[in-house]
């Protein structure tokens, strides 16, 4: 897992990932078609959802601001969702310990 965002947002993280996913499988179908890789991004905005870059990031990883969470992921690197482990870059913990406060 390279890149960590705080964002604020209205909608809970299992609407987040619905909306990922719609917007990927948007993205992964218009390549299926034979459109260029502008069109697929293109069709992402035609269906106005709003993650229009999502073919930088196959999956969203929730991470909880909860002390003990981001302490035990600072130590092992690692965070576990469905089922899949994801590594963490080290340097990209460390704003984690300075959001959550």
């Amino acid at each position: 897992m390279g890149f960590l965002f705080k964002a604020k947002t209205r909608f809970n993280f299992s609407e987040l990932e619905r909306i990922h996913r719609e917007a990927f499988d948007v993205y992964q179908l218009e390549l299926k078609s034979e459109d260029s890789e502008r069109d697929a991004r293109m069709a992402i905005s035609a269906k106005n959802l709003p993650n229009i870059d999502v073919w930088e990031h196959q999956s969203l990883v929730p991470i909880p601001n909860d002390t003990s969470f981001i302490e035990e992921l600072s130590e092992s690197g690692l965070i576990v969702h469905s089922g899949l482990k994801y590594e963490v870059i080290p340097y990209s913990v460390l704003p984690l310990k300075y959001f959550r406060e």
